[in-house]
C-alpha cells in the first residue's frame, strides 16, 4: 500500500494539469461568450441607429424644403408684427399652415405675444423644448400627456410623434427679432411604436417610451451571464437624443444564442473527455510499471543491502535466492576493486600524458617564436624584413602623427654579383645593413625589403633631420673603401624618401610607392642621389600595373596608344625654330603616360628596337600626310642602331632628307658599347642624308677622344650638366669652354633643359641651339609645324603651350 501511495506522488503533476485544463476551458468558455455577446450587441446597435439616422435625415430633408418656403414670409410677418396688426398676422400664419399642411404655426415676437392662425393672445408659457430648439434644425419629439398646457393644447391634441423647427425672423429696422415655430404631425395617434418597428430589419425589436422593469433589473450584469441562463440575449438600446428629444425612450432587442450555448458546452466536453481518458491510461500504466518493474527492483535493492550488512532478515523477499545474491554481491565487490585499480592506472597515465602535453606545448611555443623570428627577420643581415614592416605599420600609423619613409637601392647590384660573385654581393648587403642600422640611435628602424632594397622608417625626427641623416649615410657608404668589400669600384646608391602625414590614414603600399617613385628619379641622375617625393614632380610617374603593362606590350606590337609630340629646338642666332625633337607618349583610357614610366618596361622586355620602329613608321606616315617646311629629330636606341633592318625602316624618311633636316639622336652610352659598329652605321645613315646627334652628352663616359672617330653633326649637352653649370662657377667654366671648343670643331651645340631667360642668356654665346621650357613645352605635331617662339635671350619670355 505504501508503494502504491508513493507511486501516486509521480502522478500529482498530471492531476494538477487536468484541473488547470478544466479551469482554463471554463475561463475560455466565459471569455468567448462575452466576446460573442458584445459583438452581437455592437452589431444590433449599429444596425438600429443606422436605420434611425437614415430616417431622421430623410424627414429633415423633406421639412427643410418647407422651412425654405416659409422663409419667404419672414418680411411680411415682421412688417405685420411691427405695425401691430394682429389680425393680418394671424391671417398670414393661417395661409402658411394651410399651404404646407402643417399641424400648427406659432409666432412669438419680442412683445411677448403669441400669434396663431386663429388669434393673438398673451404668451402664457413657452415650453423649454421649444425655447432650446436649434434654429432651422428638425427635431423629432415624442409629446406626452403632460404637455397639454395653454395655448399648446389646441395644437398638441394628443401624445404622438411631432416634427418641430424654429425659424428666426428679423425685422427690417433695429435689432428686434421673433421666432416662427412650425409644427407637423408625423404619425397617427398611438402608431409611433409600430412605425418604428417597421423601420427595422428584425421583428425581435420593440420600442418603449421608458425601459421595462426586466431590463432595469438586468442592468450591470455581464452579457455572458444571459447567454448561459436561458440562451437569449436581451439588449436595451436608448434612442438618440437628437432624434426624439426624450432621454428615456429606446428599443429592446432579443437575440437567441442557444446555438452558442450548446457549442460552449460541447467544447468543454471535448476538452474534459480526452483529459480524463489520458489520466486513466497513465494511472493504468503506472500500476503496471509498479508491479512489473519498480516493486521487484525495490525488493532486490533491499535484499542486496541486507546481504552486504550480514543480515538474512530481508532475504525472504526473494525466496531461494539468498546465496545467489551473496555470490553476486561478492563478484560485484571484486569487479569494483578491479575498476578502482584501473581508474588509478588511468589517473597515472593521464598525469603522464598531461606532463608530456605540457612539454610538447612549451616546445611548440619555442618553435613558434623561432619560426616567427625567422619569418620576420632577414637571415643574411638580421634586419626586420618586409613582413615585419607590414605587421608594425598599423601601430606606427596609430601612435604617430607623422613619419618619414625611405627606400635605399644599390645601383648596379646585379653587375656586382655578376662581376665579383655572390659572396661579395652578400658582403656588400651586410655592410650596407650594418651602416644603416646606426640610424636606430636616432629613432629610425631599418628593414630589408628584397634583394638590394632597404627601407627606413623614422618617427622621432623632423623632415630636415631625416634628409640630413640619409645624405650623411649615403656619403659614408659611397666613401667606403672598395678593397674592404673585395671590389675595385666604389658603391653607388639611390635613395628616395617621403614625409607622411599620418593623421590621414595611408596604407603601407602607398607610402612605399611614394618613396619608390623618388628613388627611381634619384636612380636616373648623377648628382641628386637623395630625392624627396613631391606630388607635382613624381605624382604622374606611378609604376605601371598589370593592365598597363599589357597595353605597353600591345603598343610596341602594333602602335596602339602611341602618341607623338614635338619640342622645338631654337637657333640662338635669330631665335627661330630650326627643327623639333619627336618625343613619345602613351595614351591609355584617357590617361597620358610619360616615357619615364613605360620605357623601363620596354627596356626590360628588350623591345627598344621594335619600339623605335613604331615611332619611325608613325612619323613617316605623318610627314607623308602633312608635308611641312620644318625638320625633326628621332631618338634611336642601341638595339635599333645595331638592328640589320634599320636602313629599311628609315627608307621612307630618307626620301625627305633633301627637303627636311632629319636628325637621328643616339646617346653616347649607345656609341661606346660597340664603337666600331656604331661608326660604320652612323656613316651609312649620314650617306642616306640624315644628320646625326650625340644625345645626353656628359651623362655617361664623356670622353672627347671618340668624337674624332665618329660621324656626328650635333652635340646635345645633358640637362644635368646644364644645371650643374648654372649652379657652380667651376662647372660653368669647364662646360662653357668645352662647348666653345666643340663649336670651333664644326659641331652644332645644343643645350637641353633651359628653363628660364637667365640660363638662356648664360649659354647663348656658346650654344648654337637652345631646347627647353624657356621657349616651349612639348606640343602636338600639327601645332609644332607652324610654331615660332617669343624672343627670350634678350628680353622677357612668353609662356609656351601647356605640357603634354
Amino acid at each position: 500500500m505504501a508503494g502504491r501511495l508513493s507511486l501516486l506522488r509521480y502522478f500529482r503533476p498530471l492531476v494538477t494539469v487536468v484541473v488547470l485544463g478544466v479551469l482554463a476551458a471554463g475561463a475560455f468558455q466565459l471569455w468567448m461568450a462575452q466576446k460573442v455577446a458584445q459583438h452581437e450587441f455592437e452589431r444590433v446597435q449599429a444596425e438600429i441607429q443606422g436605420d434611425l439616422h437614415l430616417w431622421a435625415v430623410s424627414e429633415a430633408q423633406k421639412f427643410a424644403l418647407v422651412a425654405k418656403a416659409v422663409g419667404l414670409f419672414k418680411a411680411p410677418i415682421a412688417a405685420a408684427e411691427k405695425a401691430g396688426r394682429a389680425s393680418a398676422l394671424s391671417a398670414l400664419l393661417y395661409q402658411i399652415r394651410n399651404q404646407f399642411h402643417l399641424k400648427g404655426v406659432v409666432f412669438a415676437g419680442e412683445d411677448e405675444q403669441l400669434y396663431t392662425p386663429e388669434s393673438a393672445q398673451p404668451l402664457a408659457h413657452l415650453p423649454a423644448v421649444l425655447a432650446g430648439l436649434p434654429a432651422q434644425r428638425a427635431l423629432f419629439y415624442l409629446i406626452n400627456d403632460g404637455f397639454a398646457q395653454q395655448p399648446w393644447q389646441q395644437i398638441f391634441e394628443r401624445p404622438g410623434l411631432y416634427q418641430l423647427i424654429r425659424i428666426p425672423v428679423h425685422y427690417d429696422i433695429g435689432d428686434e427679432a421673433g421666432n416662427l415655430y412650425l409644427i407637423r404631425e408625423l404619425l397617427p395617434h398611438g402608431g409611433h411604436a409600430t412605425y418604428l418597428q417597421g423601420l427595422l430589419h428584425s421583428q425581435q425589436v420593440t420600442f418603449y417610451l421608458r425601459p421595462p422593469s426586466e431590463i432595469l433589473a438586468r442592468q450591470g450584469e455581464p452579457l455572458w451571464k444571459q447567454v448561459f441562463e436561458d440562451g437569449t440575449l436581451r439588449l436595451w438600446l436608448p434612442t438618440p437624443a437628437y432624434v426624439f428629444g426624450h432621454g428615456e425612450s429606446g428599443f429592446v432587442v432579443e437575440r437567441s444564442v442557444g446555438l452558442l450555448q450548446q457549442t460552449m458546452h460541447l467544447a468543454l466536453i471535448a476538452i474534459l473527455v480526452p483529459l480524463i481518458v489520458f489520466l486513466l491510461l497513465m494511472s493504468g500504466l503506472g500500476r503496471v510499471l509498479w508491479l512489473k518493474v519498480v516493486h521487484p527492483l525495490q525488493q532486490a535493492a533491499e535484499t542486496v543491502e541486507a546481504v552486504r550488512a550480514g543480515s538474512r532478515r530481508q532475504v525472504a523477499l526473494l525466496p531461494g535466492a539468498a546465496e545467489e545474491v551473496a555470490t553476486v554481491v561478492e563478484q560485484t565487490n571484486a569487479l569494483l576493486e578491479n575498476v578502482r585499480a584501473k581508474q588509478n592506472a588511468l589517473k597515472s597515465l593521464n598525469a603522464e600524458l598531461e606532463k608530456r602535453v605540457r612539454e610538447r606545448t612549451l616546445a611548440l611555443e619555442r618553435a613558434h617564436r623561432d619560426l616567427r623570428k625567422r619569418a620576420l627577420e632577414d637571415p643574411l643581415t638580421h634586419l626586420p624584413n618586409r613582413l615585419a614592416l607590414e605587421e608594425r605599420w598599423p601601430d606606427i600609423s596609430t601612435h604617430h602623427d607623422e613619419a618619414g619613409i625611405a627606400i635605399v637601392d644599390l645601383d648596379f647590384f646585379h653587375e656586382i654579383n655578376e662581376t665579383y660573385g655572390g659572396e661579395v654581393g652578400n658582403r656588400v648587403l651586410v655592410h650596407v645593413a650594418e651602416t644603416l642600422d646606426r640610424l636606430r640611435q636616432k629613432g629610425a628602424t631599418i628593414y630589408r625589403l628584397s634583394g638590394d632594397e632597404f627601407a627606413i622608417v623614422a618617427t622621432a625626427m623632423t623632415p630636415q633631420q631625416f634628409e640630413h641623416c640619409l645624405e650623411k649615410f649615403l656619403a659614408i657608404l659611397q666613401d667606403t673603401s672598395p678593397e674592404i668589400l673585395g671590389m675595385t669600384a666604389r658603391l653607388s646608391l639611390s635613395i628616395g624618401w617621403s614625409w607622411l602625414d599620418l593623421r590621414v590614414p595611408i596604407p603601407l603600399s602607398e607610402a612605399l610607392k611614394q618613396a619608390d617613385l623618388a628613388r627611381r628619379a634619384a636612380k636616373h641622375t648623377l648628382d641628386r642621389k637623395v630625392q624627396r617625393y613631391q606630388t607635382e614632380v613624381h605624382g604622374n610617374q606611378s609604376p605601371l600595373d598589370y593592365a598597363d603593362a599589357q597595353a605597353v606590350t600591345q603598343m610596341v606590337r602594333d602602335g596602339t596608344g602611341l602618341e607623338l609630340v614635338a619640342q622645338p629646338v631654337v637657333r640662338t642666332t635669330d631665335e627661330r625654330v630650326d627643327y623639333c625633337e619627336i618625343l613619345a607618349r602613351m595614351a591609355i583610357e584617357g590617361r597620358t603616360i610619360s616615357p619615364g614610366v613605360f620605357l623601363p618596361l620596354v627596356e626590360r622586355l628588350h623591345l627598344q628596337a621594335t619600339f623605335d620602329q613604331r615611332v619611325i613608321e608613325q612619323m613617316t606616315a605623318h610627314i607623308q600626310a602633312h608635308p611641312c617646311n620644318r625638320g625633326f629629330s628621332i631618338n634611336l636606341s642601341a638595339e635599333a642602331l645595331q638592328h640589320p633592318d634599320l636602313k629599311d625602316w628609315l627608307a621612307g624618311l630618307a626620301a625627305y632628307t633633301a627637303d627636311y633636316k632629319i636628325v637621328l639622336e643616339v646617346t653616347e652610352t649607345t656609341l661606346v658599347q660597340d664603337l666600331n659598329t656604331a661608326q660604320v652605321t652612323l656613316g651609312e645613315l649620314r650617306a642616306m642624308g640624315f644628320k646625326v646627334a650625340i644625345d645626353d652628352f656628359g651623362s655617361g663616359y664623356s670622353s672627347i677622344s671618340y668624337l674624332a672617330h665618329l660621324s656626328a653633326d650635333i652635340i646635345k649637352f645633358d640637362r644635368a650638366l646644364v644645371l650643374a653649370a648654372h649652379d657652380d662657377k667651376r662647372s660653368a667654366a669647364l662646360i662653357v669652354g668645352l662647348a666653345r671648343s666643340l663649336g670651333e670643331l664644326g659641331y652644332d651645340v645644343v643645350f637641353e633643359g633651359i628653363e628660364d631667360a637667365a640660363m638662356c642668356r648664360q649659354f647663348s654665346d656658346v650654344a648654337t641651339h637652345i631646347q627647353g621650357f624657356v621657349y616651349a613645352r612639348p606640343m602636338p605635331l600639327d601645332e609644332a609645324a607652324t610654331f615660332e617662339p617669343a624672343p627670350c635671350c634678350n628680353q622677357g619670355c612668353g609662356q609656351g603651350p601647356a605640357p603634354i
